[in-house]
């Protein structure tokens, strides 16, 4: 009986150590994902930064105003022009949702359309 306590009070003991220990690698785990998170952030920056100007984004797109026609069709959707990647528009429509719209299927019609649209 007093063997089956100890090894009772041990196995409690362990218990709370590995409880510890997880509450120690939770936190040490959340720090790495926000440290990668400020890394990452960082790395786009710079890649923007450097990047070609017609596949820039971010402040210096977004005061650009232009308006997309979907072809074939009188669809048209104006909204500040959050990025263009020569693929893709990304618009950010008065609400501030933000649509992706491809090249291949919409014209750039009106506003400051980027030099290359097809």
């Amino acid at each position: 009986m007093v063997k089956a306590r100890a090894q009772a009070d041990k196995a409690r003991e362990s218990k709370g150590t590995l409880s510890s220990e997880l509450a120690s690698l939770w936190a040490d785990e959340e720090k790495i994902r926000l440290q990668l998170e400020e890394l990452l952030a960082a790395a786009s920056k710079e890649e923007q930064a450097s990047a070609d100007p017609q596949l820039r984004t971010g402040p210096q797109l977004a005061r650009r105003r232009v308006t997309v026609r979907l072809k074939d069709s009188n669809l048209e959707i104006t909204g500040a022009l959050m990025k263009f990647d020569k693929i893709s528009y990304v618009i950010e429509l008065p609400s501030k949702e933000k649509i992706t719209l491809p090249v291949q299927h919409f014209d750039c019609i009106r506003g400051d359309c980027p030099a290359f649209s097809n």
